[in-house]
């Protein structure tokens, strides 16, 4: 609860073509439509939500002030992260949409040679191939694109009504 109260909700049809969710440390931009057209269920709604949490809480995003990147190539550096995050969710017993990635996706090498849970993002990283391969659902921002703050009635902080996912969103939230 509370770090997902510092995220600021904000509807976006800007993410990348493969994403449904993002943040940048300050702000939880989705986007309604893929996650429509995807028809996650509430279950995997709640797992997306606390996965973009996780990425706060463990310093992954470069709005946060404990940022971990650093000068790291992002998608790498956010396959290496998503890796870990979506280990621990599923471990924890709680869903997933099927598309995200795994450990199983990337081909990592060297190899991972205990539990990838006994890693960290920064151990994981060099092992991620570049390009690393796709994966749905990953969504990257550019902080500079000033995404999710369309005015246009489109979605974003001029938005007046909320979709039926973004109801399904806020109660995944409380």
């Amino acid at each position: 609860g509370q770090l997902s109260a510092q995220l600021r909700p904000v509807p976006t049809d800007r993410l990348g073509d493969n994403a449904w969710a993002a943040t940048d440390g300050k702000r939880f931009l989705y986007n309604t439509a893929k996650i429509a057209e995807a028809g996650l269920t509430k279950e995997e709604l709640k797992g997306i939500l606390l996965h973009e949490v996780l990425h706060l809480a463990f310093g992954h995003t470069n709005g946060h002030r404990f940022n971990r990147s650093g000068t790291r190539d992002p998608v790498r550096w956010n396959v290496a992260c998503d890796i870990l995050i979506n280990t621990l969710i599923e471990g924890a017993g709680l869903t997933l949409p099927k598309q995200v990635i795994r450990q199983s996706d990337v081909p990592l090498n060297p190899p991972l040679t205990k539990p990838v849970l006994e890693y960290i993002a920064e151990e994981i990283y060099p092992r991620i191939p570049n390009p690393p391969a796709p994966c749905l659902g990953c969504g990257l921002l550019d902080p500079a694109s000033g995404e999710g703050d369309r005015q246009d009635g489109k979605g974003g902080a001029g938005s007046k009504k909320m979709s039926d996912v973004e109801i399904e969103l806020w109660k995944a939230r409380i």
